[in-house]
């Protein structure tokens, strides 16, 4: 959010797990199964839209509950010279039933549960490129791996709780804490996310006017926080941010 001293906005980082005042201290895993997960595959490959949706459960270094988000993924070809899939939609979202503790969110199921399709009717039209089951689960994999990576590269370098806005200097953020997130989090996002190509990244906990991260910026912003990419200064999110 805006504050007094003239930032424009402020987050703290869902990738850190530091969030002021919750005793929090990282995000020690993210559990999924691919058996839970709904995808619109055709022998194994997708040859249409490629699309994924299921729930992933984030775990709480502080008191090990969990909080459990849905996700939907949509995917494209790697580019040239890299292997596998990329994200190019990401999309979190809570579904009735769940609800807020003081340190995470609970895991629970909306009742009635709805019936998905794991399969569409074949188009006239055959697609050349068709993306293999095993590289969406490896891509989904590598986002379950990469945001413990995150948060234990900020936690094992002194991070701490957050900063309450951009000029508290009480908060744990760190120069090396952040640095080391950083280093992660860039590697793990050009590695993972379609970028620079305009990405359809909603995250989770998020608010207008920047709720969608289709840029670069914008998804580091997300995962380490305002002030942690302040201390780093290669990237500023939005622009002039500071």
């Amino acid at each position: 959010e805006g504050n007094v001293n003239g930032t424009m906005f402020f987050e703290y980082g869902f990738g850190l797990r530091n969030k002021p005042g919750k005793g929090q201290s990282g995000w020690c895993g993210v559990t999924w199964d691919t058996a839970d997960f709904f995808y619109n595959i055709d022998n194994s490959e997708f040859c249409h839209t490629s699309v994924a949706l299921g729930q992933m459960c984030f775990i709480n270094c502080s008191d090990n509950s969990p909080a459990c988000v849905d996700k939907t993924f949509t995917f494209n070809a790697a580019p040239e010279g890299q292997d596998g899939v990329v994200f190019m939609g990401h999309h979190s979202s809570l579904s009735i039933g769940y609800e807020s503790s003081d340190t995470s969110l609970v895991c629970q199921t909306a009742q009635p549960e709805k019936t998905c399709p794991t399969t569409f009717e074949e188009e006239e039209e055959e697609v050349e490129t068709c993306l293999d089951k095993t590289d969406i689960e490896a891509r989904i994999q590598s986002f379950a791996d990469g945001v413990p990576a995150v948060s234990a590269a900020y936690w094992d370098n002194g991070g701490g709780e957050a900063s309450r806005g951009p000029h508290d200097e009480e908060g744990g953020e760190t120069l090396e804490a952040c640095q080391a997130a950083y280093d992660i989090a860039l590697g793990y996002i050009q590695g993972a996310y379609g970028y620079p190509d305009q990405v359809l990244f909603d995250p989770t906990l998020t608010t207008e006017p920047y709720r969608f991260r289709p840029t670069m910026a914008g998804a580091l912003s997300y995962f380490m926080g305002t002030k942690c990419l302040n201390l780093v200064g290669d990237i500023q999110f939005p622009e002039g941010n500071v």
